[in-house]
């Protein structure tokens, strides 16, 4: 698959360099009173591209920020999906993979207000492909200011591939964020990401002390540039030099 490129770039010092290693296609279908083993006439589609960092890009575009949308994309479905950024004007570079970019068929019933979700196999990532996202990071690391890395793993990619992305993007001075949850959290703090987002293990956390399941205890490690009297950057490098080493990142227990 050949790697597909949208409009020139953003102008350096201002871009967000958003990563997704598993992008989705996401085709929305809209019905009344939907029935298995019947005919149902759709009143509307929508197709649009996404993925938790395609969806960070559509934002900052969406706000008039700079950004560049990258990861992996594969087969006919990863072509449709990087002609549909480029349509709307979102710069976009990304790795080709093996496979297909998944699709998800959002059937969303207006006679209800219910919606269902069919999501079809996703693409495959290998270690040379994490080896591609990184020289990816390294060549926008001039032009951009920080990082997104969102949304899970494709099978094959390594488990550890966030925390090595991270480590490479705090090396070339980005600020970085992290989105995902599972195997891919566990092992992506590692990376010390600036900003993380774990709504799922709060989440788990208030289920499991009202459903009686014993205490549960997340700890978050947050900066305060105005009380220490630094810069965001610098309280975000005390953050991962200093705290860190004294609460270390990670998911301890879990059951």
């Amino acid at each position: 698959m050949e790697r597909p490129r949208a409009v020139d770039g953003p102008s350096p010092a201002r871009t967000i360099l958003t990563l997704t290693p598993n992008p989705t296609l996401d085709r929305v279908i809209f019905v009344r009173h939907f029935r298995l083993g019947a005919v149902v006439r759709g009143e509307r589609e929508v197709v649009t591209p996404s993925g938790k960092g395609v969806d960070s890009s559509l934002v900052i575009h969406e706000l008039g920020g700079a950004t560049v949308a990258s990861g992996l994309n594969a087969g006919r479905s990863g072509r449709l999906l990087a002609e549909l950024l480029a349509e709307r004007g979102i710069a976009h570079d990304f790795v080709p993979a093996h496979g297909e970019t998944r699709t998800a068929v959002v059937l969303v019933d207006l006679a209800v207000n219910q919606q269902s979700t069919i999501t079809a196999p996703t693409l495959q990532g290998t270690e040379e492909h994490l080896a591609q996202l990184l020289a990816l990071l390294d060549r926008y690391a001039e032009r951009a200011w920080g990082l997104i890395c969102a949304g899970s793993l494709p099978p094959g990619l390594p488990a550890d591939s966030y925390a090595r992305l991270l480590r490479r993007a705090r090396q070339r001075g980005l600020i970085a964020l992290l989105d995902t949850s599972g195997e891919a959290l566990c092992e992506g703090v590692a990376g010390q990401p600036h900003i993380l987002k774990a709504k799922r293990a709060t989440k788990k956390a208030l289920e499991n002390q009202v459903k009686g399941r014993g205490f549960s205890f997340v700890e978050y490690l947050s900066m305060c540039p105005t009380n220490w009297g630094m810069s965001s950057q610098a309280a975000a490098d005390w953050v991962g030099n200093e705290m860190v080493s004294y609460y270390p990142l990670g998911n301890f227990r879990d059951r």
